[in-house]
């Protein structure tokens, strides 16, 4: 579930801000179910601040109306979250009842109990924390004698061993409009709920009724709802089947990849006709006088065709384990390792992967992480506190599985912020906690005016073009001050026309080059939204990148001179970081001279954000690419001498290579080259 930006900050403030109140009769919720259409955020299908999804399934806050509205209801008791996490991390629990008391147990040893108040007060939920550990998760309802009188169990789940059908009822009537619901869930060889199973599910109807449709209420599903073919979220789908106007026994078949199928069987019984309906075949039903009938050669029963399978394997759980929580300068590396289940799943490539995220999932620049065969190796950059994920996108977009680990860096002082890359969002600044958090990784600004960013670090060759993001109703200029190590740097003058929850870009040019490292601060006079700001790489598609401007040189010989790295031999690197290509580079221009006929030279460019494309749609010839390590793209490219020594500038046709990268020119053995300059271009 989610809140907004526009409404109540969460279940039980909306619940005891009405019930606390002796003139407020009672409440109207926006929204109590998911709705399709009109979403916040706008990006999504449907809104999913409601509190049942759009298959028609519970979420954890209905249950906290349940307690609170329904005073007929019997003592229950509802758990969450489920209980499958990794070894050893803490985990928050909760319990909505309308009970007196709850208390909750890890494998039988008790958290405490919790008192809850139905009258006054502002908590609704008992509220526990945990290390996980495999088992059982049980909570039990007290009455005011304090005698259990009612419990809710999670108990840790295998791989989903075959689906359980539940269905609304056993028999439906042939009127053409009546409906069975059926629900399915994935449960394990000891029949637990497996609550994060993602398993595709094929549903085939025959006999007297027809596939209406299905849906798991997943808002980031973007499959039909008319279809034969979904998969489970949250270990549960929901599909309806429809009668026609034929009697008899209607079959569902529900399958999945690798699971035993289950059938289920309907009786569909006689009906009248009602008014409104046709098609009746004659002597099916008894037609109730003044009926209305259907246009000659009009059908009102439409069914979802069946000729679509899935045969997909999806991950469910990802168990993660590092070496060490906690990194120092004793101990700067970690070792992360995972396990994939269930074990035959096949994730895509590219579907797996880590990153290091703040409490609110915003990505922090606290860890170096390179991908091994079967996890990750982990190097702090700086302090802080953050969770390590490793995540599976299952085919998809969007990060779908999740797993993570609380970790700590301590002892290596702050961690640089790179200007340069994507936006640096306001939810990384160091005021984060006084600031409200908002869409997007930004944060809204109604009372605290300030956002303050540590350790900014520009490097030697700096940069004076800055891009800031605002969502704001204001269409007029609104000023926002910069300030950098305290000195105000620049006013900038902020103003873009208003489109509902899209945050707008300004690009100003400051008055003088930011270098080295600065605090960065942005004040501003009025209430918005701050997505947070980047400047323009000083390496970038277009820029001339001086040679002695590199971040870092080394080899078998070499000189560096007033204004050329000179006399490169054998094997020398030059390399410089975060060069942005932007949406595309297809040649090089290097400028230096060779003794040497040809001198090779070896481009290297290295991961860094986007993946290098291997298209090359200018028509021309360009040099062959090298595929090394995943992510990494080499070209070699032949420089010619001038014939009189001169320093000249050559131009090559490479691959196509985009997004943000860390260049190396490598000169190869039997070179001679002095090297002034390189800069890329998109034609």
């Amino acid at each position: 579930n989610c809140c907004t930006g526009w409404g109540a900050p969460n279940v039980e403030h909306n619940i005891t801000e009405d019930r606390n109140r002796p003139y407020s009769l009672g409440q109207f919720i926006w929204t109590g179910w998911d709705y399709i259409g009109e979403p916040t955020p706008y990006h999504t299908k449907n809104s999913f601040f409601g509190h049942i999804d759009t298959a028609g399934f519970p979420k954890d806050s209905f249950y906290a109306y349940k307690a609170e509205w329904n005073e007929t209801a019997a003592p229950f008791v509802h758990l969450f979250p489920s209980w499958d996490w990794n070894e050893g991390q803490l985990i928050d629990i909760f319990a909505y009842s309308n009970c007196g008391a709850v208390e909750v147990f890890v494998n039988g040893r008790s958290l405490g109990k919790a008192a809850y108040n139905h009258t006054d007060g502002h908590t609704l939920s008992g509220r526990w924390q945990a290390a996980y550990e495999a088992g059982e998760l049980k909570a039990v309802g007290y009455n005011a004698a304090g005698e259990p009188v009612c419990e809710d169990v999670r108990r840790t789940p295998g791989d989903a061993a075959r689906l359980s059908v539940r269905t609304d009822r056993g028999t439906v009537t042939a009127n053409g409009t009546d409906l069975v619901y059926l629900e399915i869930t994935a449960v394990d060889v000891g029949e637990n709920v497996c609550d994060n199973a993602r398993n595709r599910v094929n549903v085939s109807v025959s006999g007297p009724l027809r596939l209406m449709g299905m849906d798991n209420g997943d808002s980031t599903d973007y499959e039909e709802y008319k279809t034969n073919s979904r998969r489970l979220f949250g270990g549960r789908l929901a599909v309806i089947a429809g009668t026609t106007f034929e009697t008899g026994e209607g079959v569902v078949t529900v399958s999945s990849p690798g699971l035993p199928d289950e059938i289920v069987r309907i009786s569909v019984l006689a009906a009248d006709a009602l008014e409104g309906t046709a098609c009746a075949p004659e002597g099916n039903s008894r037609v109730i006088e003044g009926a209305a009938h259907a246009p000659e050669g009009v059908s009102c029963l439409q069914k979802v065709e069946c000729g679509c399978r899935g045969e997909e394997m999806y991950v469910r759980k990802i168990d993660l384990h590092v070496s060490a929580a906690k990194l120092t300068p004793e101990c700067p590396k970690a070792a992360a390792r995972i396990r994939i289940c269930p074990a035959d799943a096949a994730p895509a490539p590219g579907d797996i992967g880590f990153k290091a995220v703040t409490v609110t999932g915003v990505e922090t620049n606290l860890l170096k992480i390179e991908p091994t065969p079967d996890g990750a190796l982990l190097t702090s950059l700086g302090d802080g506190v953050y969770r390590f994920r490793a995540y599976c996108r299952n085919g998809g977009k969007y990060e779908e599985v999740l797993s993570e680990i609380e970790m700590e860096n301590a002892g290596f002082g702050p961690a640089a912020l790179n200007p340069y890359g994507g936006i640096v969002l306001a939810s990384l600044a160091a005021n984060a906690d006084e600031l409200n958090s908002d869409m997007g990784g930004g944060v809204f600004l109604k009372n605290a005016k300030r956002v303050l960013y540590r350790h900014v670090d520009f490097g030697k060759t700096g940069s004076d073009e800055i891009t800031i993001g605002i969502y704001t109703y204001n269409e007029n200029a609104i000023p926002v001050e910069l300030y950098a190590g305290g000195e105000l740097i620049d006013t900038l003058y902020f103003q873009a026309k208003n489109e509902w929850n899209v945050y707008k870009y300004n690009t100003f040019t400051l008055p003088r080059t930011l270098e080295g490292v600065h605090d960065l601060e942005f004040v501003f006079k009025e209430e918005l939204r701050f997505l947070g700001f980047r400047f323009a790489a000083p390496r970038r598609l277009g820029t001339l990148i001086r040679a002695l401007d590199n971040d870092a040189v080394y080899g078998d010989s070499f000189v560096t001179g007033t204004e050329m790295i000179e006399k490169i031999g054998n094997n020398v690197s030059v390399c410089f970081e975060g060069v942005d290509f932007e949406n595309g580079a297809r040649r090089v221009e290097i400028t230096g001279r060779t003794r040497n006929r040809r001198d090779t030279i070896r481009l290297s460019f290295a991961a860094k954000g986007d993946a290098a494309g291997q298209g090359n749609e200018t028509g021309q010839e360009s040099a062959p690419a090298q595929e090394n390590e995943p992510g990494q793209v080499s070209v070699d490219l032949e420089f010619a001498g001038s014939g009189d020594g001169d320093v000249v500038t050559r131009s090559f046709a490479i691959p196509e290579i985009s997004g943000v990268r860390d260049l190396t020119a490598v000169f190869l053995p039997g070179t001679d080259f002095d090297f002034r300059a390189i800069r890329f271009t998109e034609n």
